[in-house]
């Protein structure tokens, strides 16, 4: 809850990415009040974290991702309708048992994979509210997503951009141009699981080309997980007890990803359109991101269908650019 006026804060939920990466590691690694010192594997507080003016939900999700499990592999969700329809009967149970939290304002908060999750989850409460009492809908106000992967198409569009800053030649341009429009063709051909294959095929090229184990950010070359210092600190004993999550294994992505292999590649674009309509979204990017770049980001909301597009692509930047802190 947070810790100032807690009654009124608005309630957020936030659906961390991978697919398969735990929200466990948010709340000490970007979000949360107490972060792990790494030389005493001690928890330090932090100066500014969200929950002292938010109410803030972390689900690991979907099932099998961090501590949620299931024991049986039917259990796994294969497409994000399903994991829309998991997301939203937790929030319909969380709200049995705090029905305190129902009349505060509702966002859905996300980053990478996640928005994905954030859009099936914002879809479902639509369509399945849409004959509802006011007093019976999930108070959903909007959506806030951190370097978004919903439309694969624009996604992988960043050959202009690696060019441009001078990471491949004229030659290696083309080669990546060649599998860009190889994965499209597999894409709209509904062939996500070949497309998905052919993107793993792509980004080894690229890596190799460019000497780089990481694309979000392009100054650092050497891959950098941010979570997996603190995974010794999240399974000890002593942090178990304080989850009361007993002996379950903590997992990211060992079935959750393959899983999902048929529906990664595919883009929820429509459903974002049809949020557009209805709802305030925030989109939000790391300017040295080449894994989900500001330019993807911003072709997918320009070639968006919806009622605000004409006022959006003809609106003017003003005062420079939004930073967060």
């Amino acid at each position: 809850p947070a810790e100032i006026n807690s009654a009124e804060a608005p309630l957020l939920l936030w659906l961390q990415g991978g697919p398969g990466v735990s929200g466990v590691y948010t709340v000490f690694d970007q979000l949360g009040p107490y972060y792990i010192d790494q030389n005493d594997q001690q928890l330090k507080k932090r100066e500014i974290y969200w929950s002292k003016i938010y109410n803030i939900i972390y689900i690991d999700n979907p099932i099998g991702t961090g501590f949620s499990f299931t024991e049986n592999d039917n259990g796994y969700s294969t497409t994000e309708r399903q994991i829309g329809e998991n997301l939203y009967k937790a929030m319909k149970q969380f709200y049995q048992l705090f029905p305190q939290f129902k009349k505060n304002d509702f966002y859905i908060v996300a980053q990478s994979y996640g928005g994905k999750f954030s859009v099936a989850l914002g879809y479902v409460i639509n369509e399945m509210e849409k004959n509802f009492n006011e007093n019976e809908k999930i108070n959903l106000k909007g959506l806030a997503i951190g370097s978004g992967f919903i439309d694969p198409i624009t996604v992988i569009e960043r050959s202009d951009m690696l060019y441009q800053i001078g990471l491949i030649d004229t030659n290696f341009k083309e080669e990546l141009e060649s599998y860009i429009n190889q994965i499209k063709s597999l894409i709209n051909q509904n062939n996500y699981t070949e497309a998905l294959q052919r993107n793993g095929v792509m980004r080894n090229a690229l890596f190799d080309a460019i000497g780089f184990e990481n694309l979000f950010n392009f100054l650092q070359a050497k891959f950098y997980y941010p979570f997996g210092d603190n995974d010794k600190f999240i399974t000890s004993t002593r942090t178990r007890c304080k989850l009361h999550v007993g002996n379950i294994s903590f997992n990211t992505s060992e079935k959750v990803f393959p899983s999902l292999s048929n529906e990664i590649m595919l883009s929820l674009k429509p459903w974002f359109e049809i949020l557009l309509n209805k709802y305030r979204i925030l989109m939000f990017n790391g300017q040295l991101d080449l894994e989900i770049s500001y330019r993807s980001i911003i072709t997918l909301i320009r070639s968006s269908n919806w009622n605000g597009s004409d006022l959006y692509n003809k609106a003017k930047r003003e005062n420079g650019m939004w930073t967060m802190n």
